[in-house]
């Protein structure tokens, strides 16, 4: 059911338009088929709404109008509440247009600004549609759904998260494996002062070559005590002396052996260290692994939401990283009659003024395909123009020589 704020074409008439010259045609069907052969106007029937609807962008698109010999150019597209009137002449550089109320009564001061609300996806064919390629069939769904979010930059952000996470998760199973490879003692061995039992044995061991010595001595001079009486008393005296500030201290080998025991226990202090260490860094990169998987899903979850939400021109459509799906499969793997569906759904979602969509190329729509158009132009009141190559003349509205065909001046 057409609101008021929606409008259908109900009239075209066409003067000296591009292959047209004379056409005047009502609509009264959601389906209608333009046809005849090549070159004979078909393309200039769509073409001539386009130009006057579409403004600067349309006239862009078509620098010479005016059909071959004439002077000027009409086209007058009559909607539900407007009369739509766009005029081109050779002595002009730009077109001129104007907009009435169907009556007569208003006539439009800003009848461009007036259109421009109006229209919506004119241009949009959704034939063409479904041979996009899947990344610009996304574009076009994203661009006439409301999501709530920037899919794009949602999709950004998670990419930078997932390769943040990679980047992240390699350190973690690094550190893991380095931190597994430790094989450290359960508990740190008491720490052993090794530069003071250096300085211990360096005495020891003095303590003792002095005392072996002072006893080589006392046994030299014991050899000569008939002449070394007073030296040997002395030296006994030495030697007394050695011997007992050797007994005042321990063993070298028993302080060797400590040494070398501390050696290891430090080792082990050390080890246990390292693992200490290893671990705080692999559980501090083991949660911030873990922050990543949140934000990723956080992502997921409002790309989700906002999917679920969002109004889709049919049911069963969706939007992932790469295209458009249609009932969980990629568009591009639908069936011929899922295709149109979707692509003529899309043609009625993008024109909600305006309801009016066309097809260039409808000769390549095969019996199945064309009723589906048909079906949902009728379920959703909404006109679909669609262009075939025809030579029979029995077949829609039939353009000849850029004229209706049947028409009293053909």
């Amino acid at each position: 059911m057409v609101t008021p704020n929606q409008q259908r074409l109900v009239g075209l008439k066409v003067e000296n338009f591009k292959r047209l010259r004379t056409v005047d045609i009502e609509f009264t069907e959601n389906t209608v088929i333009i046809s005849g052969r090549n070159e004979q106007g078909k393309s200039s029937v769509l073409d001539a709404i386009l130009w006057a609807l579409g403004g600067g962008a349309a006239a862009k698109k078509m620098p010479n109008p005016i059909h071959n010999g004439e002077t000027k150019a009409t086209v007058e597209v009559v909607l539900d509440d407007f009369i739509i009137t766009r005029t081109a002449a050779v002595d002009r550089k730009a077109s001129t247009l104007t907009v009435t109320s169907r009556d007569g009564v208003e006539k439009y001061s800003s009848p461009q600004k007036l259109l421009d609300g109006l229209i919506g996806k004119l241009s949009f064919d959704p034939l063409e549609f479904s041979r996009m390629k899947d990344t610009e069939q996304r574009a076009v769904l994203l661009d006439c759904v409301e999501l709530g979010i920037d899919l794009n930059a949602n999709e950004a952000e998670r990419e930078v998260a997932y390769k943040e996470r990679t980047f992240v998760n390699r350190e973690v199973k690094s550190l893991e494996a380095q931190y597994k490879a430790i094989e450290a003692p359960a508990e740190v061995p008491a720490q052993v002062d090794v530069g003071a039992l250096m300085q211990e044995l360096t005495a020891s061991q003095k303590a003792h070559t002095d005392a072996a010595e002072a006893v080589r001595t006392v046994s030299s001079l014991e050899a000569q005590l008939a002449d070394l009486q007073d030296r040997l008393a002395a030296a006994r005296e030495k030697s007394l002396e050695a011997l007992s500030a050797r007994d005042a201290h321990r063993d070298p080998d028993d302080i060797q052996e400590q040494i070398t025991g501390s050696t290891e226990a430090n080792k082990a202090g050390e080890l246990i260290r390292q693992k200490e260490s290893l671990g705080a860094q692999f559980k501090a990169k083991a949660a911030e692994a873990k922050a990543l998987d949140k934000k990723i899903e956080d992502l997921d979850k409002a790309k989700a939401d906002a999917l679920a939400k969002a109004e889709m021109p049919i049911e069963g459509l969706g939007i992932d990283e790469t295209g458009v799906t249609y009932q969980g499969q990629p568009l591009s793997q639908a069936s011929g009659a899922g295709l149109t569906k979707v692509s003529t759904a899309m043609a009625v979602s993008l024109n909600p003024g305006l309801r009016l969509a066309y097809i260039r190329e409808g000769s390549l729509l095969d019996t199945e395909n064309l009723q589906i158009i048909r079906d949902i132009a009728d379920a959703m009141d909404f006109m679909i123009l669609v262009e075939v190559v025809d030579e029979s003349g029995e077949i829609g509205i039939v353009i000849e020589d850029g004229m209706v065909a049947g028409d009293p001046e053909w």
